[in-house]
C-alpha cells in the first residue's frame, strides 16, 4: 500500500512540476507561482507531521528512562 501511495504522490508530483513548466512557457506567472505554493505547503506539513513523531518518542523514551 505505501508503495502504490508513493508513486501516486511522485507521479502528482512530475505532473505539477509539468504543469508550472507549461505555465511559464504559457506566460502564465500568477499561476505557476500559485502551483510553486502547492508541493511547498505539502512538504512543509510533511515536516512538521515527522517533527512531532520524533517528539512524541522522545518524550516516551524519557519517560520510560527517567534521565536526560
Amino acid at each position: 500500500m505505501k508503495k502504490v501511495l508513493t508513486r501516486i504522490a511522485f507521479g502528482l508530483l512530475i505532473i505539477n512540476i509539468a504543469a508550472i513548466i507549461l505555465c511559464f512557457y504559457m506566460n502564465k506567472f500568477t499561476y505557476a507561482y500559485g502551483l510553486m505554493m502547492v508541493p511547498l505547503i505539502i512538504f512543509t506539513g510533511m515536516g512538521q507531521i515527522s517533527k512531532l513523531k520524533n517528539d512524541e518518542y522522545m518524550f516516551e523514551k524519557l519517560k520510560k528512562r527517567d534521565i536526560y
